[in-house]
């Protein structure tokens, strides 16, 4: 059986995964002032990737090193200077050159369809989760039920479960008894807890680790060099897919839950909980965080919060925002006055376009009501903040008007009502019509 320590073969390995995820994800996410803090990250920690390289590499065999020295090299050079074609060759080399990690991807294995209850016999002690950056805020919302029956279903205590996001803060807001570590500043933490974790729980499956990302990138393959100690669950939430290796075989189970004729990621995540744990010991939708929305009021404003930022690219400007919220405001029964209150967002960029369209929008409702910006009490609003902010905000809100972003989905754990302003082309953030769960509708043109 391996040694159960982490060697620096190993550190090599997944800091290449890292790496490799990482530099996809900037090919991916637009650099929109929206997406500024998160994309500085992302470059902070290919610095700290390669500087971890560095640290392994006089232990890694040849040719090896020398490949270690070259990605590291790499990695500096897209962080100084993050453009198309250095990310692109970057991604390229991890996927095809470095050898130590390019080997483990060319693996030849079984691979078999996952019967239903796959993960039956499973006895973790510990349960490892690791969220890669291609996974939206959003996304990591929807996927909490399915962790949480995991949890359940294994009956382990709160503080057997640890979440290693990109956003940490998301966790600690929604399940605060989960031990949580932030990725955008220790991209290693999660590999590292797994071998303290294995160091304390020595027997062989006493440690579940979780790969989770938007698209599937083969995390599970990177704990080959582990293959007789862990279970791996790998989980694709933009694909529907999930891979599972149990430690001893020399095989992989897949299975996918998407609906390629009309595909949903929120069907998709149901079927897969429903297909990995079918006893159901946990349910599938869970109680609203404190603290819970606050009822409106007869006589009081109509209280709508306007989320207008997203990680993705979007065509709407402060004026289009303002047309939607007058027009809304026009639809209310008995002339209700509205009062509007704009997320400020994380940056400088950000808040200047939330007080356009606070503007724009006071100046549409035409004595109607009036719009301002967020101001949380001299509070200047960080990734590590923001949520709990935002949950009370959403609390004592009468109606959420968002794009596809991560408000659209913590609405619904508030109670809050939601519109979101989805673009035409991508029907995979659609809502089916009531009643038509496998419709493909087009949804209503907004304003």
């Amino acid at each position: 059986m391996r040694n159960a320590t982490a060697a620096p073969h190993c550190d090599a390995i997944h800091a290449a995964h890292i790496a490799r995820v990482t530099v996809e994800t900037l090919v991916g996410r637009p650099l929109s002032h929206a997406n500024t803090p998160f994309i500085d990250a992302c470059l902070r920690n290919l610095g700290m990737l390669a500087d971890r390289l560095d640290d392994v590499r006089p232990e890694l065999a040849v040719p090896h090193d020398a490949q270690a020295a070259d990605l590291a090299r790499q990695l500096r050079a897209v962080a100084l200077a993050p453009g198309q074609d250095a990310i692109h060759a970057c991604g390229h080399y991890i996927r095809e050159s470095f050898g130590l990690y390019a080997g483990l991807m060319r693996v030849d294995r079984p691979r078999t369809e996952a019967p239903a209850d796959p993960l039956h016999g499973m006895r973790p002690r510990a349960i490892v989760v690791t969220i890669g950056p291609g996974l939206g805020i959003g996304d990591e919302i929807k996927l909490r039920p399915l962790l949480q029956r995991l949890e359940r279903h294994f009956a382990l205590p709160a503080d057997a479960m640890h979440v290693f996001s990109y956003c940490p803060a998301i966790w600690r807001t929604l399940q605060g008894d989960w031990q949580t570590g932030d990725l955008g500043s220790q991209p290693m933490a999660a590999f590292d807890r797994l071998t303290v974790l294995r160091g304390a729980n020595p027997v062989a499956g006493q440690v579940l680790m979780v790969f989770c990302n938007f698209l599937r990138r083969n995390g599970l393959r990177t704990m080959l060099p582990y293959e007789d100690w862990h279970d791996v669950l790998d989980i694709s939430v933009g694909s529907g897919e999930i891979s599972i290796h149990r430690h001893g075989q020399r095989s992989e189970m897949h299975w996918c839950g998407m609906d390629l004729d009309h595909p949903c990621l929120s069907r998709a995540l149901h079927r897969m909980g429903r297909y990995v744990l079918p006893r159901g010991e946990a349910p599938l939708s869970v109680a609203a965080p404190s603290p819970a929305r606050q009822p409106w009021t007869r006589g009081m404003p109509f209280r709508i919060l306007i989320s207008p930022f997203t990680s993705k690219r979007s065509p709407h400007t402060a004026h289009d925002w303002a047309e939607c919220v007058a027009a809304m405001a026009r639809a209310l029964p008995g002339k209700r006055p509205v009062r509007c209150t704009v997320l400020p967002g994380l940056t400088a960029e950000c808040r200047s376009h939330a007080q356009d369209i606070a503007s724009l929008v006071s100046y549409r409702l035409n004595g109607r009501g009036h719009a301002e910006l967020a101001r949380p009490d001299g509070l200047l609003l960080t990734a590590d903040n923001a949520m709990s902010y935002v949950t009370g905000e959403l609390a004592r809100s009468d109606l959420l008007l968002g794009i596809d972003t991560y408000t659209a989905h913590l609405a619904a754990e508030t109670g809050t009502p939601s519109i979101a302003l989805c673009l035409e082309h991508n029907p995979r953030f659609w809502a089916p019509p009531p009643g038509r769960s496998g419709s493909t509708s087009r949804p209503g043109r907004t304003v």
